[in-house]
């Protein structure tokens, strides 16, 4: 609920609601502030639609875009926890969306950020004796290592958009030990093959840390709901447009300039459209 009060209307209509939803999501806001949305509230959220004859497609849109403005917030410092996570599934059942969208918007929201963050980064330098680069977005585990040594690398690691596993499996790309203990996870990357390296040939990696693979800046598709609100007969049930988010991983991986936030230049939603 923190996160909600927060949260701007300009954040929801960038990540997508349409213009003419400000009404409803001003008064969305205010029914959410205090966790739930009672009957008298949800009387009057939809009198709003009505007034504002908006579609039944274009309240999932506004509901999927506040998901989505809230799920950026939650990506933001490299760590989505427990909590954060309940939160939004919360407000996600609040406005009857289905608890998979949660994960969507997630995705997406990651997506967005990796995209960010590996805008600017350096080439590798010449020569490099380490082997194959660590990326953004790259999965990495811990065993073994100094403990001052590791919670530092673990929260620059995260900071910089790698993520920080407690488990090795398949997707881990690389485990961190200084050797000096051969416990489980040690042992289920020699059983997979995952590359082991020390931490501090790891601290070098991460200041040479290179942009996110291009299958790993692929946002996930568009996840739109129907709407906790009764729709009109033949309304519209799906949304057909590009998220903003999956836009700018698109834009950023092609070299354009965006940020993660704000309205997207001209130029860069007709290229986007040529592409796709």
């Amino acid at each position: 609920m923190k996160q909600l009060t927060a949260l701007t209307l300009l954040e929801v209509i960038d990540e997508g609601a349409p213009v003419g939803t400000t009404a409803y999501l001003e008064l969305l806001f205010d029914a959410l502030e205090d966790g739930d949305i009672s009957e008298t509230e949800s009387d009057a959220l939809a009198e709003v639609r009505a007034d504002y004859d908006l579609t039944a497609a274009d309240v999932t849109a506004a509901h999927e875009a506040l998901l989505l403005a809230l799920a950026h917030r939650a990506v933001d410092d490299g760590h989505v926890s427990h909590e954060e996570r309940r939160e939004l599934r919360s407000v996600a059942s609040l406005l009857g969306v289905p608890d998979g969208t949660v994960k969507a918007v997630l995705n997406r929201a990651d997506a967005a950020r990796h995209a960010r963050l590996s805008a600017g980064l350096g080439p590798l330098p010449d020569p490099w004796p380490h082997g194959v680069p660590l990326r953004v977005g790259d999965r990495i585990a811990f065993t073994g290592c100094e403990e001052r040594q590791r919670e530092r690398l673990e929260r620059r690691a995260e900071e910089l958009g790698v993520r920080v596993s407690g488990a090795v499996s398949g997707r881990t790309t690389m485990l961190i030990t200084d050797g000096s203990f051969s416990g489980g996870k040690l042992a289920r990357s020699l059983e997979l093959g995952t590359r082991t390296v020390h931490p501090d040939v790891f601290e070098v990696l991460l200041r040479h840390l290179q942009p996110a693979s291009a299958i790993g800046m692929m946002p996930a598709p568009s996840v739109t709901a129907p709407t906790a609100i009764s729709s009109r007969s033949g309304a519209q049930d799906e949304i057909g447009r590009p998220s903003p988010s999956a836009i700018r991983a698109w834009a950023v991986a092609q070299g354009y300039e965006v940020g993660v936030r704000g309205r997207l230049p001209r130029e860069v939603l007709d290229a986007y459209a040529k592409a796709v």
